[in-house]
């Protein structure tokens, strides 16, 4: 009975070159199994096989034993099978397999048996020698290789003969070159590599694509919803397979990417990540906010001279935000619109008027109307000098008459004394005395000299408490130490819904507002400070007063004017006091008349005679005879022009008037039969000035005012 044996075999079909250096080696695998047995006449008998490749290679010898007989049932269950190589060791086939053999392509040696049996049986036979091959195949006709790296070449031999050497060689080694039992990538680019064996050869088709090492791109940022934004980056090296960059998002409900483009969805936070072959390169933060309510361009309106180019800034709603948003010029020949990065500058072409327009991506916008005129022939500061405190801070206004220039700079002669900032600022150091400088785009100066005086000690106000009538206004005069600067000087009230400081008035005009009590509070920029109490009434009595007294100014003797005066009081005069007629002197007539006229004569003792009128006060208690009083206005004043200037005068009263405003110590009087050059015929109603507790001073008389 025939031994049955099997031998680990592997099947040409299964057979794959690792190409080792230049000159490549073949040998036979045993990953496929041969089964055979032994005749009667010790010859060995191939039985079977495990291959399901279409073509196959009969062994010369199994266990060292020449392969010699092919037996029935060895080709049992392989249709698939075309193409066979049949070594000249086989001296015999048995009647099943030689059935099977007529529709397979037949290979051996020429003087062989198999080659005389397929020539008998009529199938298809082609002749080789040993040594030759039918041909070779690459398991991959292209290969893709990254730079820097290498690659096997997978190759299979028909027939197999067992140890076979290749050869491999490349149409380009600047692209890739052999070495060390693979093909080396060199640089991006395409070659071919030729793979080859004795009489047969193939190409391979080598690709050296170039790796992404590194992605640039910004950390993070910040879009508005519905916002889509181009993702700008840059990979390293140069030239390298972006194509197989792969991005995504981690959080698509907040952003995703489409198209090169990030598309913000709604308010949240997403990384934006990108990646090469599955290693994550770079992660973006995007934050989205809320698409913009509006936006707001740095200027409404700006005025610039022709050849001038300058800066222009946009921003939207608090909480929202528009990184693509786009400007726009109605009319470049006048103001153009020029990109640099992320940034937008106007350049000013030639005299006349564009819109510059900003536009976020949903659609908002605001426009800055762009004047252009000449470029200026001079340039200016709104002072030639200012004086100011060390430490105090100033606004110049630079000014170009004659034509406009949007951009201007500064500068300071002395910066040890002052400086300047680029808005025109101007900043004392130390006392002293420079100048600043303007200058414009094209050239043109303008210059401001500036003193520096010592930083103020102390402020004060003209007056510490004030009555006013609704609707009334004041204003309060502020003084410094002597030799220092404040040059701007703050006022505020505690209660602005009573008294309103003027904001157009620097010196501190009030308005009374309604009734009530406010306080007024003036500040130096050094922080010293002063205050003055306001009451508000609705009728001021006192103010009645001064209204009729100063209705009445400026009536006098020369064109009889002041007759009228007369008139007043005759009619109201107490019956059987003197009746005023001619050239009589007239300053209590005058005080008498206003009272008179003001329906208020009851507060008073109205006389035309001053010493009479002291003597009624002093019987109502409304008379003050301190010289050093300091009255309100409304108080009445009497002089004693025989007054030594010693001590309180308390005889005579020759001359009377009616205080209009207490300021700085000093008292503005209104009053009649005003006399500058001591001639009779030509006294007036007037203003006098006088210190308080000054000489000639005889007293007061308060009347009682409800209010």
């Amino acid at each position: 009975m025939a031994r049955t044996k099997k031998i680990g075999i592997s099947l040409i079909s299964a057979l794959f070159i690792m190409a080792l250096i230049s000159v490549l080696s073949v040998s036979a695998a045993s990953d496929n199994d041969f089964s055979y047995s032994i005749n009667d006449d010790g010859e060995l008998v191939l039985t079977a096989f495990s291959s399901e490749a279409e073509e196959l290679t009969i062994p010369e010898e199994l266990n060292g034993q020449s392969v010699s007989v092919i037996g029935n049932d060895f080709f049992s269950g392989h249709e698939q099978l075309k193409d066979i190589f049949i070594p000249d060791t086989v001296t015999a086939i048995e009647e099943n397999a030689a059935a099977a053999l007529s529709g397979m392509n037949i290979y051996a040696p020429a003087d062989s048996f198999a080659a005389q049996f397929a020539q008998e049986s009529g199938i298809s036979f082609t002749a080789l020698e040993q040594g030759s091959y039918a041909r070779i195949t690459l398991e991959k006709s292209d290969l893709t290789i990254k730079s820097g790296s290498s690659a096997a070449v997978k190759a299979k031999l028909f027939p197999e003969y067992g140890y076979e050497k290749l050869t491999l060689t490349s149409d380009d080694t600047n692209v890739a070159t052999i070495g060390f039992g693979r093909i080396l990538a060199m640089k991006k680019g395409k070659t071919s590599v030729t793979v080859s064996c004795n009489n047969v050869s193939a190409k391979c088709s080598v690709t050296v694509s170039l790796p992404v090492k590194s992605v640039t791109a910004p950390d993070s940022f910040t879009l508005g919803t519905g916002e889509r934004m181009w993702l700008n980056y840059k990979t390293a090296p140069a030239g390298a397979e972006t194509e197989k960059l792969s991005i995504t998002s981690s959080n698509e409900k907040a952003a995703s990417f489409s198209n090169g483009r990030i598309i913000a969805n709604s308010p949240g936070t997403a990384n934006i990540i990108i990646s090469y072959e599955n290693k994550v390169l770079k992660k973006i933060v995007v934050n989205v906010t809320n698409a913009p309510e509006k936006v707001y361009l740095s200027a409404t309106s700006i005025e610039a001279g022709t050849g001038e180019t300058f800066q222009i800034y946009s921003y939207v709603t608090p909480g929202s935000t528009d990184n693509t948003r786009k400007y726009e010029t109605s009319n470049s020949k006048v103001a153009a619109v020029v990109k640099k990065g992320w940034q937008t500058y106007i350049t000013a072409v030639a005299p006349g008027v564009a819109d510059i327009t900003v536009r976020t991506y949903n659609g908002k916008s605001a426009v800055c109307r762009v004047t252009v005129k000449n470029a200026p022939k001079s340039a200016s500061f709104n002072k030639k000098q200012i004086t100011i405190g060390t430490g105090e801070s100033y606004r110049l206004q630079g000014m170009t008459p004659d034509g406009a220039s949007y951009a201007k700079t500064y500068y300071s002669g002395n910066n040890k004394i002052a400086v300047i900032d680029k808005s025109g600022v101007v900043t004392a150091l130390r006392t002293g005395t420079t100048q600043v400088a303007i200058k414009t785009y094209n050239g043109r100066k303008g210059y401001c000299t500036v003193i520096v005086k010592a930083s103020p000690q102390s402020v004060s106000l003209g007056r510490n408490k004030l009555t006013l009538e609704v609707g009334e206004s004041y204003i309060l005069n502020s003084r410094i130490t002597e030799g220092s600067a404040s040059s701007l000087r703050q006022f505020t009230s505690s209660n602005s819904s009573i008294v309103r400081v003027d904001p157009s008035n620097w010196n501190g005009k009030i308005i009374a507002v309604k009734e009530g009590t406010a306080r007024i509070t003036v500040r130096t920029y050094n922080g010293k400070y002063a205050q003055c109490i306001v009451k508000v009434v609705t009728k001021s009595e006192r103010k009645k007063i001064l209204n009729q007294a100063t209705k009445w100014l400026g009536y006098n003797e020369i064109d009889g004017s002041y007759k009228e005066i007369f008139d007043v009081y005759n009619k109201g005069r107490i019956p059987g006091t003197y009746f005023m007629r001619g050239l009589d002197p007239w300053c209590a007539t005058y005080v008498s008349a206003v009272f008179m006229k003001a329906g208020m004569v009851s507060m008073i003792y109205p006389s035309c005679s001053c010493p009479t009128m002291v003597r009624g006060a002093i019987s109502m208690d409304i008379w003050q005879e301190n010289d050093a009083y300091v009255p309100e206005r409304g108080d009445l004043i009497f002089y004693n022009w025989d007054d030594n200037g010693i001590g309180d005068c308390k005889t005579g009263a020759y001359h009377v008037g009616i205080i209009t405003d207490v300021n700085f110590g000093v008292m503005t009087v209104i009053e009649g039969n005003h006399d500058d050059n001591d001639k009779n015929g030509d006294d007036f109603v007037a203003y006098r000035r006088v210190k308080i507790n000054d000489r000639f001073i005889r007293g007061f008389i308060t009347p009682k005012y409800k209010n």
